[in-house]
């Protein structure tokens, strides 16, 4: 929560099938927005704190019904703007995002991290859009949505990204910094691989914030 009484903006940010709450991409976005006067409601899907560690619902149906909750409990908070709330997921759950925002007209905005555009088929080198089949209902959104991707992310293919977007309402904004699912950088290793990830991690970071804060506020 950011310093002030509010009301503030708020990011709720669903995590990734195991990229959890604290891991360093959402640590970053978090800190960031909270400089900038931007609350974010972070947390874990239940079943990443089963013993032994469970898996997702096999339709997401559970995993949209914890983030929903995660909504409601933003939307009662006093310090929160309700009209200022906007849904967000890493990989998959920008899927289990885009579903809510759907279903939710209240809510201000999406951001989507490294959402799952593409999929590569086995034997295959090339890769298949599965861009309409997690984020079809986007393409006639005319709620501000972000999706930002890293340029060498196996399961977004920017030029099927880029496509998509094409296709969709100017409401659909889409950026790409450098990286794979995770915006480290193949190929480098030790500090280098650090550096070169931590400065995509913030770049995002900024791509977010500048977002929240042109959309809704």
């Amino acid at each position: 929560m950011p310093s002030g009484p509010g009301p503030h903006p708020v990011l709720v940010l669903a995590p990734g099938v195991s990229y959890h709450l604290r891991m360093p991409l959402m640590a970053r976005v978090a800190a960031t927005l909270r400089e900038h006067g931007i609350a974010v409601y972070r947390f874990n899907w239940r079943y990443l704190a089963a013993e032994p560690k469970g898996q997702p619902s096999a339709d997401l149906s559970v995993e949209l019904a914890e983030l929903q909750a995660v909504i409601a409990l933003a939307r009662s908070d006093a310090r929160i703007r309700s009209d200022g709330i906007v849904v967000a997921g890493k990989s998959m759950g920008s899927v289990v995002a885009s579903r809510a925002f759907e279903a939710d007209a209240s809510l201000a905005g999406a951001v989507l991290l490294t959402p799952l555009v593409s999929q590569v088929e086995p034997g295959r080198s090339d890769s298949t859009s599965t861009a309409e089949l997690h984020y079809g209902s986007l393409q006639a959104e005319q709620r501000p949505t972000l999706l930002v991707s890293g340029d060498r992310d196996p399961y977004c293919d920017t030029r099927q990204l880029h496509r998509f977007a094409a296709s969709s309402t100017p409401a659909l904004r889409v950026a790409v910094v450098g990286g794979d699912h995770g915006f480290a950088m193949p190929g480098l290793e030790g500090e280098a691989a650090e550096i070169a990830r931590d400065r995509s991690h913030e770049l995002v970071a900024r791509l977010v914030s500048d977002f929240m804060s042109n959309a809704f506020r």
